[in-house]
């Protein structure tokens, strides 16, 4: 009896880690306008996360940064994540387009980005945990049975990853790491804000969307290493 209970939570267990979802998120990314802000950033103090209160989302045009305000839709499991990114509002349309859809490939298993806009391949590696944990790089960390919250420094980026176990664990937005215990609520860092709005599972097909997005990126190019897109 005690190995049939055994093998009933596994397979219990198993069919969660690999149900499919389809999750919502809202996105805000700011850019340099000029490579002058671009050096001023490198020799600033310290980087800072995104502040929303000093982005104006409405007269978007209004920013000295150029801004983007997007939904991003992922299709996502154990195996692949399909996101989808259009752009709702610019304030610079002649350099992003309003309703641009943007459209990317993760292959988690693989360790392959397939980038649809570029096509191009970027296979990639996830930096190992000691090497995120290291003094200076780790600025906060908070941990609950049912919450988690990290910041850290990583390649010249200011990271926040706040995640819940009221969200499934594939629901991880644009994050590359598929080791995580809980899904991924916002990702935050200097320059843009992702955050969840809802999740559901999905029994969307998703084979046929991924040989097309395949097809369509022929250039590879180096292994780089990456926390999230």
């Amino acid at each position: 009896m005690k190995e049939l209970i055994l093998i009933i939570i596994s397979i219990i267990t198993s069919n969660i880690y690999s149900q499919t979802y389809e999750s919502n998120y809202i996105i805000i990314k700011t850019t340099p306008l000029f490579n002058i802000d671009s050096e001023s950033q490198k020799d600033n103090k310290e980087l800072t996360l995104l502040n929303l209160n000093t982005v104006d989302t409405i007269n978007i045009e209004n920013n000295r940064l150029a801004v983007i305000v997007g939904d991003l839709r992922s299709i996502s499991n154990d195996s692949i994540c399909i996101l989808e990114l259009n752009v709702r509002k610019s304030s610079h349309p002649e350099l992003l387009s309003i309703n641009k859809s943007i459209v990317c490939l993760i292959d988690y298993k693989n360790k392959m980005i397939y980038d649809q806009s570029d096509k191009s391949i970027v296979p990639y590696k996830i930096p190992h945990s000691d090497s995120l944990f290291k003094s200076k790089r780790l600025k906060k960390i908070e941990s609950t049975d049912t919450a988690h919250s990290l910041i850290y420094n990583w390649n010249s980026n200011l990271i926040e990853v706040n995640s819940a176990d009221s969200i499934p664990s594939n629901v991880r937005a644009s994050f590359l790491d598929i080791n995580n215990s809980f899904g991924i609520s916002t990702l935050r860092t200097n320059n843009q804000l992702i955050e969840l709005k809802k999740f559901n599972i999905t029994s969307l097909p998703t084979e046929e969307k991924v040989e097309e997005i395949k097809s369509k990126c022929l250039k590879r190019k180096q292994v780089k290493t990456l926390l999230y897109l």
